[in-house]
């Protein structure tokens, strides 16, 4: 069901502007990002106690890597369109802490160094024991 819901997101960002209407802002396409991911971590942790998903050998559950590299495409994107500005800060601690992206893209780390480092939103980065 969620990937039906990102392909009518998609649809209606890509249809909005052919009626007059704008693009939602990024800052808004990063909090719509963010409300998905939490419903469809919700709904994991709710088939998980359900005992629909189990965890496999190595304690790992299948479709949870599956998920947080879905949800980090989308928010890279939206860091990838301006890394310098407010919603890329947001995307990127967001993207860091929530989606443990780092392992996957340590390019994002470099990121805030070079355009977020006097930010204080990036102090749950260093207090990680993910960052590099």
């Amino acid at each position: 069901m969620s990937s039906f819901r990102c392909a009518i997101g998609l649809w209606i960002l890509c249809v909005l502007p052919i009626f007059g209407q704008e693009p939602p802002s990024r800052a808004d396409r990063l909090k719509a990002i963010q409300d998905e991911y939490a419903k469809a971590s919700e709904e994991f942790d709710k088939d998980i106690q359900a005992g629909k998903i189990k965890a496999n050998e190595q304690g790992e559950y299948p479709g949870w890597s599956d998920l947080l590299k879905r949800f980090a495409k989308a928010t890279r994107e939206l860091i990838d369109a301006d890394p310098a500005d407010a919603v890329a800060l947001d995307a990127l601690v967001f993207s860091l802490n929530n989606l443990g992206a780092g392992k996957n893209d340590p390019d994002l780390y470099k990121l805030v160094l070079k355009h977020h480092v006097k930010s204080e939103k990036i102090d749950p980065l260093i207090r990680s024991e993910s960052a590099p």
